[in-house]
């Protein structure tokens, strides 16, 4: 595959990735006109996602079922940020923030309590990967010491 191939393959998809990216920002454009600043599109688009993979492996050759599931599911995270919004009276910002947080973590959980294949082989390879306990240094075990105090392993 030389660099011709390379371009003419990354034009050609490169509508297609862009799409649901720009219906998103459509939705946000729309959102923000209102007066509500929605930071929660990374999130719905996670959890609609989810949603719809999941059921389609449920129902198999019923995609109009898959897709009214990634719509409610998505609709219930816009109703988590409204009431969070709205009646608790938290910034949008910080309201919206969370909520994509909240979907990063729960599409996580879901994907691995489910047992889904990890997306590559080099991803399964690096995530089965065990550091032998010799080698970790003191205090690794804490996210923010171990990174400080972590060293090159010794040879």
């Amino acid at each position: 595959m030389n660099l011709g191939d390379f371009l003419i393959n990354w034009i050609a998809t490169a509508p297609v990735t862009a799409v649901p990216y720009a219906l998103a920002a459509l939705g946000l454009i729309v959102a923000e006109r209102s007066g509500v600043l929605n930071l929660t599109a990374e999130g719905l688009m996670l959890i609609g996602a989810l949603a719809g993979a999941g059921s389609s492996l449920l129902f198999v050759g019923h995609p109009a079922v898959a897709l009214l599931a990634a719509m409610v599911a998505a609709s219930v995270v816009s109703l988590l940020f409204a009431v969070l919004v709205v009646v608790l009276r938290i910034n949008q910002v910080i309201a919206g923030l969370s909520v994509v947080f909240f979907c990063q973590g729960l599409t996580g959980l879901i994907g691995t309590l489910a047992k889904w294949p990890a997306p590559c082989s080099a991803c399964a390879s690096a995530r089965s990967a065990k550091i032998p306990r010799r080698l970790t240094p003191p205090g690794s075990a804490s996210p923010c010491i171990g990174f400080l105090r972590s060293s090159p392993a010794p040879r």
